[in-house]
């Protein structure tokens, strides 16, 4: 209902009645959408503390700093989030979304941190694992062009634009 205070005072509340992971990673999110990217990584580690399968939320941890321009701490968050999971298999669902945002995760920062060739692995790795999602191929495009690889990046936006004619 876009009430972002009230429901800000209600998790204040209830993190002083009894703090848990869920309430944590609730306030984190709200603070995340609110721009709020300082309070968010304290609320995702509060979360992180609390938990006994830390793993996503350390993923979402992890793109918080990258929306905060540190991609440094980023990689060492989805390097500590893989190292909390219970094994990759246990961490994997249907449509592998831990590990397709670890690799895409690490594919943005090392895109941040300018280099094009550890990006492009991760960025490939994330479409191997992925492939039927169109964004990732996209991705893939940018970094693509970025490295001067025209014919790759126009083969990557076509296999997006197939995907996206399919679904």
């Amino acid at each position: 209902m876009d009430r972002m205070a009230e429901a800000e005072q209600e998790y204040l509340i209830a993190l002083d009645l009894e703090p848990s992971e869920v309430t944590w990673s609730a306030m984190a999110q709200l603070y995340r959408v609110q721009g709020r990217r300082t309070q968010a990584i304290a609320a995702f580690e509060q979360a992180a503390q609390l938990s006994a399968r830390p793993e996503r939320i350390l993923v979402n941890l992890a793109y918080t700093y990258l929306e905060d321009g540190r991609a440094q701490e980023a990689l060492q968050t989805f390097d500590e989030a893989v190292r909390e999971a219970p094994s990759p298999a246990a961490s994997l669902d249907t449509n592998n979304s831990f590990l397709v945002g670890i690799a895409r995760g690490r594919a943005a920062a090392w895109r941040v941190l300018g280099d094009l060739g550890r990006a492009v692995s991760f960025q490939e790795e994330a479409t191997r694992l992925a492939p039927a999602i169109p964004d990732l191929w996209l991705e893939l495009a940018d970094l693509y062009s970025l490295q001067g690889r025209n014919t790759d990046a126009q083969r990557a936006r076509m296999t997006a634009e197939a995907i996206s004619k399919n679904q």
